[in-house]
């Protein structure tokens, strides 16, 4: 009768507990491509300071991953930065909402044409996710040749590490 009691005991202890103190899910890894079309505003461009300036663009994710997450949400990001190109660095927010209408806002640093920025918030099925989104660059417009004029055009690839925390 004690062994049948202490089996019990155990398999409560090792066998649930576990599971509901964890609340987190395995983290996740997708593979997107975020392309946008923004415009930017020069706050200072003397000539004996690096130039600063800030931005704001919207656009369309694909994803590039197996279970589609993500794909079709759309994004908005704005931030300032100083410098142009390779020297550039600067601090953004990116907001994406995913096809349901959930909200993610990721933010960070970031120099030349990458970065990777943290998980802020969420909303719906997002909220409490943590990770990271890695950017990097893959295509952009001539500066000369916009799509409308004072516009910028971009395509990026971005690994985003993910986990939902109960």
């Amino acid at each position: 009768m004690r062994t049948l009691l202490w089996t019990r005991i155990a398999t409560v202890i090792f066998g649930i507990v576990p599971g509901l103190l964890s609340g987190a899910c395995a983290a996740e890894q997708l593979d997107i491509t975020r392309c946008y079309s923004g415009t930017s505003t020069m706050i200072d461009n003397g000539k004996e300071i690096m130039p600063v300036l800030s931005w704001e663009d919207s656009g369309i994710i694909m994803s590039n991953s197996s279970n589609k997450i993500l794909n079709g949400a759309v994004a908005h990001e704005a931030g300032v930065q100083r410098g142009l190109g390779e020297e550039r660095i600067g601090y953004g927010l990116l907001k994406i909402v995913d096809n349901d209408g959930d909200t993610i806002i990721v933010g960070g640093p970031y120099t030349g044409f990458s970065g990777t920025w943290n998980f802020l918030e969420g909303t719906g099925k997002w909220k409490g996710v943590e990770g990271s989104l890695h950017s990097e660059r893959v295509v952009a417009n001539d500066p000369k040749r916009p799509a409308m004029p004072g516009t910028y055009q971009t395509c990026r690839h971005e690994t985003v590490t993910f986990q939902l925390v109960k």
